[in-house]
């Protein structure tokens, strides 16, 4: 059974096109499964973070023989987007660098005028 399925079992008014992925929240917000990071703002992220197959245990609380991962389609478009805010994050720190260069040689000439 995917999470999906699960809620539209339990809460069918909370499955529907008009939310992010066809699902409003995420698992974990319904007590699916523990927290993991996402942004819940990308379609394609949630559509297939709520298409997982559940973890499922037996009537003795034994654990499935299956694992439970993430989709490979999941993973591609996390690390994506994790790349691309790292490469955002590295042109921002490069900039804060070169404006504080500028502050400094602006701080250094304003201090030489103030002493000669």
């Amino acid at each position: 059974m995917t999470f999906r399925e699960k809620l539209k079992q339990e809460h069918p008014e909370q499955v529907s096109d008009s939310y992010i992925g066809g699902v409003y929240g995420c698992p974990y917000t319904h007590g699916y499964e523990e927290s993991w990071p996402c942004d819940g703002t990308d379609y394609k992220v949630c559509r297939a973070c709520w298409d997982r197959q559940m973890l499922m245990t037996t009537e003795e609380g034994e654990a499935p023989a299956a694992p439970h991962e993430i989709p490979q389609s999941v993973r591609k478009v996390v690390e994506a987007r994790i790349k691309l805010l790292t490469e955002e994050i590295t042109v921002e720190s490069e900039q804060i660098k070169a404006l504080e260069a500028e502050r400094d040689a602006l701080c250094d000439y304003l201090r030489g005028e103030n002493n000669g």
